[in-house]
Parts: C-alpha cells; sequence; structure tokens
C-alpha cells in the first residue's frame, strides 16, 4: 500500500500514516519513528535543564538508584505561573539526598526580595531542615497552612519562641476509658518560672542553676501556714535562697512558691502594633 507523505515537510516533521505507524522525516527521507524513552544514565548541563510534566495532574518524580545515589548537590526549584484550582503540585526526593540538598519552591515573575520561598535542606545525617528565606541571608517567615492541623508522634524542637494562640497539653484521660483530658497553660506577662513545695525550717535552698538563669530582682515568694497559726514573713531573699521568720516563736512549717523572670532571654513584649 503507497503512503502519501505530506508534500514539503521540514526535519522533525511527524506523521501518522493509515497503516497506524508513525514516521519522522529526516530532511532527506521518511523513515519509521519510534520516540526515545526518557531512561538515561547522567545529564550534565553548563545551564539550566527544564523538565515539564504532560499536563494537567502529572508528576515528575526523580528516583535514585543504589544506597550511595544523589540526585543534585544544587538548589532544585519548582517554578509555577499558573493558578493552581482543584490539584496540587509537588516534588518527591525519594531514597537518598546529598548532604546539601535544597528545594526551593518559589512563584516565578517576581524578585528574590519581595518573593519569598520555601525550602528544605538536609541538615544531618538525620534531620531536615524547613524554612523561609526573603532574597537574601536573612531567613524571613514561613507560614505552613495545613486545614486540618499538624500530629506528630516524635518530639518538637524549637530554637527560637514559640507563639500561639492558645496552649495546652491533651492526654489520655488517667482514669476514664474513651476520653482524652486537656489542661491551658498559666499565662502571665513575663517569661517566668517558679519552685514550689514545704517548708520545715526557715531556709528555701533555690535550684543552683538559678545564678544563670533568673533575675534576682524579679524573684517573690508565697507563704502558706500549715496546722496552726503562723505569723511568717521573708526575711531575705538571695539568688540561691530564702530565709523565713516567724514572728511567735513557732516552728515554720508552710507551703511555698517562688517565682521569678528569666534573665537568659529578653524579656517578653508583652503589647506591640500588629502587622
Amino acid at each position: 500500500m503507497a503512503i502519501n507523505f505530506p508534500d514539503a515537510p521540514a526535519t522533525n516533521d511527524t506523521y501518522l500514516a493509515a497503516n497506524g505507524i508513525e514516521y519522522i522525516y529526516t530532511g532527506v527521507k521518511w523513515r519509521p519513528y519510534k520516540p526515545v524513552e526518557p531512561t538515561v544514565g547522567n545529564i550534565t548541563a553548563t545551564s539550566a535543564i527544564n523538565i515539564a510534566a504532560g499536563g494537567a495532574n502529572q508528576n515528575i518524580t526523580l528516583t535514585p538508584s543504589g544506597s550511595g545515589s544523589v540526585i543534585t548537590n544544587s538548589p532544585v526549584a519548582i517554578n509555577n505561573s499558573q493558578t493552581i484550582t482543584g490539584s496540587s503540585a509537588f516534588l518527591t526526593i525519594d531514597k537518598t539526598i546529598g548532604v546539601y540538598t535544597d528545594v526551593f519552591v518559589a512563584k516565578s515573575g517576581a524578585t528574590a526580595l519581595d518573593n519569598p520561598h520555601f525550602f528544605i535542606k538536609k541538615g544531618s545525617a538525620t534531620t531536615f531542615e524547613l524554612g523561609g528565606w526573603n532574597g537574601s541571608t536573612t531567613q524571613g517567615q514561613l507560614n505552613l497552612l495545613f486545614p486540618s492541623g499538624v500530629v506528630t508522634s516524635a518530639n518538637v524542637t524549637v530554637n527560637g519562641t514559640l507563639s500561639a494562640t492558645s496552649k495546652s497539653f491533651l492526654i489520655d484521660h488517667p482514669t476514664k476509658d474513651g476520653y482524652k483530658l486537656q489542661y491551658g497553660s498559666l499565662e502571665g506577662p513575663e517569661n517566668g518560672v517558679y519552685v514550689r513545695g514545704r517548708l520545715k525550717g526557715n531556709t528555701i535552698q533555690l535550684p543552683d542553676h538559678w545564678v544563670g538563669l533568673v533575675d534576682e530582682s524579679s524573684i517573690t515568694v508565697n507563704l502558706t501556714p500549715i496546722g496552726n497559726l503562723q505569723r511568717l514573713c521573708v526575711q531575705s531573699v538571695s539568688i540561691t535562697e530564702v530565709v523565713v521568720a516567724e514572728e511567735y516563736g513557732h516552728g515554720i512549717d508552710c507551703f511555698y512558691m517562688v517565682f521569678a523572670e528569666r534573665k537568659d532571654i529578653d524579656k517578653l513584649v508583652v503589647e506591640y502594633r500588629g502587622e
């Protein structure tokens, strides 16, 4: 069966013939065309490499083979100038990642300074760093929005200030099966600490680490007599101890609570103009 190819084809034009075979024009002649599968061992370039998915809701997955494989030691950028509606865009990095791998997610078409970035960086052999970058060496604010909340079964460490609308602990109820128990945190206009206990004698020994932790001038003491009337007073206060006196000559037996403000961090700014 004769094949009627298009007239005046350009190099690399393709044509699907009636026999179901696709042909490509080499610039000299037509030959059967079979697309090359995108499986390569290494990609090396001196300029940007653009990898595009085939259409909406298509994913690009980078998967190294072998336990020692590295995808990249340079930033991997995902730039999306389209408005995403009803679908998700994500990058999956599988298996072993290089010692220093950054993933930046940013909207294209804006300068770095007015276009904050989100990044993931491998911090060590067992940790990843998650943060924001505002186009300079200073990290910007990163807002994480999860409508259903964030749940983790591991510990969370924050090297900085943790702010929240409310703070509480939530545990399985210790005495009622099927119930939860939630207590709210006690709030105050300072970064305060306390110790409490029962005193039988006249000296409350304060924790030795308070020497480097609290402002001595901020120490306050509450005393509650136990068993009988006692006219108690605080005779002296230092960074290491509180001395208590009793006017009636009775033996001292009381509950105590000692409060102080931390000095190792900046004072809490209670009121300030919001952004």
